[in-house]
């Protein structure tokens, strides 16, 4: 057998839990090997889905950005804006996708600053932005939800 990936990361949580936890007697070891443990099997969980969600979070992303493109005055945001959206990912290594998120995030979070000003201005356009931001936040987290109970 040749484990790939998550099925190889869930072997070893297995063993630790299986194989060395019931061997311990010193409660310390026993509290340590099953947090270690369930660190493994998170970082199982995440390998298995990085790209997904790395992904995901671009779509919705860009999404928000071209609707706030028409609306934002601010040539400096606009230009970073029109230079996320005009961002191509080198690769599909988590190492690039993180790379291009954090730099649409950092967008993002100003181009959420200028919707919210906005928005206290009654600006109609940027109420609604708002909440579809808002429900990529709560997107955001919930794709990052472990199965794992600790």
């Amino acid at each position: 057998m040749i484990p790939k990936g998550t099925a190889g990361i869930e072997n070893i949580s297995t063993r630790i839990l299986g194989n060395l936890l019931p061997k311990m007697d010193d409660a310390y070891t026993i509290a340590d090997l099953a947090i270690i443990a369930n660190l493994v099997g998170m970082v199982g969980q995440d390998f298995n889905r990085a790209a997904d969600v790395l992904i995901s979070d671009h779509d919705d992303i860009t999404a928000i950005l071209y609707d706030a493109l028409p609306h934002i005055n601010d040539k400096g945001l606009h230009q970073r804006m029109e230079a996320a959206l005009d961002a191509d990912v080198s690769s599909y290594r988590v190492e690039a996708l993180n790379a291009r998120g954090d730099t649409v995030m950092r967008v993002l979070i100003d181009v959420q600053n200028a919707v919210e000003q906005a928005s206290d201005g009654g600006a109609p356009w940027a109420v609604k932005l708002n909440k579809k931001i808002w429900g990529f936040l709560d997107a955001y987290v919930a794709r990052r939800t472990y199965d794992i109970a600790m």
